[in-house]
């Protein structure tokens, strides 16, 4: 573990974070996440069970206390992968394309691919009649994603 994360694990209340934090780098993103705070606290969006800003990952209270947080940690993970590497979402008013989009699409894929999951991510648009449809269709032997589930990935609700 890098000197960094060491440090950050000891001063943390939740060291535990921390451990499985590094060994979905190790595994998943091949090292390459910088540490950075891992927190229990709540987000300008309040509602969510985990967010990520450049600098910290905050998990909300009572997703921490269910003890079912792996899938928020690595979901939140895939988007301090995002941040590290440039990506940029795009907000048009209230309307954000942070889990619609083609490089949220491609992380989770790659993510799922690594880990056996057979679900495939497709960003999705609104047809004429105002229905979201996938941009793409699943490769055999996967199951596309619903729209409603790309922003709660990996989990299913």
């Amino acid at each position: 573990m890098g000197q960094i994360t060491a440090y950050l694990k000891s001063i943390s209340p939740t060291p535990e974070l921390y451990d499985v934090w590094q060994s979905v780098n190790d595994r998943i993103f091949n090292g390459s996440l910088k540490p950075i705070p891992l927190i229990i606290g709540l987000s300008g969006h309040g509602k969510h069970a985990g967010f990520c800003a450049p600098d910290h990952i905050a998990l909300q209270p009572k997703t921490y206390a269910s003890g079912d947080w792996g899938g928020v940690l690595l979901h939140e993970m895939c988007h301090q992968a995002d941040h590290q590497e440039g990506i940029e979402y795009v907000s048009i008013g209230r309307v954000s394309n942070i889990h619609n989009s083609t490089a949220w699409c491609d992380r989770i894929n790659g993510v799922m691919q690594q880990t056996g999951d057979k679900r495939f991510a497709a960003p999705y648009k609104r047809n004429r009649t105002g229905e979201m449809v996938a941009t793409a269709e699943a490769p055999a032997g996967l199951t596309l994603i619903p729209f409603d589930q790309l922003k709660c990935w990996p989990n299913q609700s």
